[in-house]
C-alpha cells in the first residue's frame, strides 16, 4: 500500500502487476516480493502514469526538474512548496495524473517564520529507478523497533521508506523558478 502512496487504485494496479506478471512468472516464488511490488511500481508508473504526460513539454521539464533538484540534488523525494503557489499549472498537471502527490497537513521552513509550505513526494514508481544508484534518496523506512532491529540493512533497504519530515526543512520547490530555468 504505501508504494502506491496510499491510491486505491495504484494499489490494486500494483498489486495485480505484482501478482501476474512477477510472482505468477517466477514459478519459484513462494511469495510476492519486494523486487515483484518495485518492478510493478516502476512498470504502473512508466506505462499509465509518465505515459500521459510523456508528449507535452511543460509537465516533462517540470518533473526532470523537480527530480534533478529534489531527488539528485537532496536525495530526497519529498519536497515543499509554498502554499500560495501549490496550485501553480506546473504541479496541477503532475498531480493529476498521480506522478507526484500531496501529502496532508501544512509545514513551515525553519528559516521562514510564518510561511505555509504545503509537501509534496515523487511518485514511487518514479523514485524507485534511483534505489541502489548514486543518487538514491536517504529515507527513514519506519521508526526503529525490536523487530526492525533484529533486520539487517540488506533486508531493511527493500521496504518503502517513510517521509521523514525534518530532513526535508530546506528543500523547496519554486514554480516560479521552473520558469526561470527554461527560459535560460
Amino acid at each position: 500500500m504505501r508504494a502506491a502512496e496510499g491510491n486505491c487504485r495504484d494499489f490494486l494496479c500494483i498489486f495485480s502487476k505484482s501478482f501476474f506478471e512477477g510472482y505468477r512468472q517466477h514459478g519459484g516464488a513462494n511469495a510476492i516480493s519486494i523486487p515483484h511490488v518495485r518492478s510493478a511500481a516502476a512498470g504502473w508508473f512508466d506505462n499509465e502514469k509518465y505515459a500521459n504526460i510523456r508528449d507535452e513539454k511543460g509537465p516533462c521539464d517540470t518533473l526532470k526538474f523537480i527530480i534533478n533538484q529534489v531527488i539528485t540534488g537532496y536525495k530526497s523525494r519529498t519536497f515543499m512548496v509554498e502554499a500560495s503557489k501549490a496550485s501553480s499549472s506546473a504541479l496541477t498537471r503532475l498531480l493529476n495524473e498521480r506522478v507526484l502527490h500531496k501529502l496532508s497537513g501544512f509545514y513551515s521552513h525553519q528559516d521562514r517564520a510564518g510561511e505555509r509550505y504545503e509537501l509534496f513526494c515523487v511518485d514511487y514508481g518514479a523514485y524507485v529507478k534511483f534505489k541502489d544508484t548514486k543518487n538514491e534518496p536517504y529515507q527513514i523506512v519506519m521508526p526503529l523497533t525490536n523487530e526492525l532491529a533484529s533486520l539487517n540493512n540488506d533486508e531493511r533497504r527493500y521496504m518503502v521508506p517513510l517521509d521523514d519530515k525534518r530532513s526535508i526543512r530546506r528543500i523547496v520547490f519554486d514554480p516560479d523558478m521552473l520558469k526561470l530555468h527554461t527560459e535560460e
